[in-house]
């Protein structure tokens, strides 16, 4: 074999090997966080606010996350309405889950309905008549 051989088998190698790359990144499905993002952009201002009024309020929901159970207490306020947990998945948007809680002061979402990863948690409830939100990331 002489180095013609040779240098042409490299290169074909190597326009082979970034030929499967661009095929293979270019099959891979890249979801946006959000399809409303813009919206959510212009409304940022105000999820602020609702999350400064949930740290501000004395009523505060615990957020437990226990072996087997991802568990939301709530607190024995009446004037707390509203309560919806909301789980998203950042890297699909399929396994996004959303928990209207009524009826209870205790939640448990066994972590066995969930996949594996991490999840961005948010809390957005009504105390008062003031909105609040509260967020935190879990990994399972």
């Amino acid at each position: 074999m002489n180095w013609g051989k040779g240098i042409v088998t490299a290169l074909t190698l190597f326009i082979g090997f970034i030929s499967f790359l661009v095929v293979k990144i270019m099959s891979q499905d890249v979801d946006l966080v959000s399809e409303d993002y813009y919206k959510q952009e212009i409304d940022y201002e105000a999820r602020i606010q609702k999350e400064q009024n949930g740290l501000n309020n004395a009523a505060k929901i615990e957020l437990i996350d226990q072996e087997a159970y991802v568990v939301v207490q709530l607190p024995d306020s009446s004037s707390l309405t509203n309560v919806v947990l909301n789980l998203k998945r950042p890297n699909d948007k399929k396994l996004d889950k959303s928990f209207k809680i009524e009826g209870t002061k205790t939640f448990m979402l066994p972590k066995s309905s969930l996949e594996k990863g991490k999840y961005d948690l948010t809390i957005e409830y009504t105390i008062n008549g003031e909105e609040c939100l509260m967020k935190k990331v879990i990994k399972l």
